[in-house]
């Protein structure tokens, strides 16, 4: 990715309710910076997760109450022109490294989704 999430969207990411909403549980209505995923593999259930910022400051307070601590990423700032040219960004440009973990379709006595 070339920016980091928050830079961009953090302050004003909006989900699908009004501000009345928000207003009236006396939030904001802010989502904490994150990047979405949806991984397939054959055999395997699809995942759909994301993973957020820990440096925004929404995060302790989404306003859709889905940060965990299992899906804070640590993402890194690149700073070598060389590096950004094999991955085809501009330098700097910012990395994570994340680990997604598939169900096999036929795995047996795994909790539902």
């Amino acid at each position: 990715m070339q920016h980091r999430p928050h830079d961009e969207h953090c302050q004003n990411h909006h989900r699908q309710c009004s501000n009345a909403d928000v207003t009236a549980l006396h939030r904001h209505p802010n989502r904490a910076a994150h990047l979405h995923f949806i991984v397939k593999a054959r055999g395997y259930d699809t995942l759909i997760t994301h993973i957020f910022d820990p440096d925004c400051p929404f995060l302790a307070e989404d306003t859709v109450f889905g940060v965990k601590n299992s899906l804070i990423a640590d993402f890194v700032k690149v700073d070598d022109a060389e590096q950004a040219a094999a991955v085809g960004l501009p330098s700097p440009f910012w990395s994570v490294n994340w680990d997604f973990v598939l169900a096999r379709k036929d795995q047996v006595g795994r909790s539902p989704a």
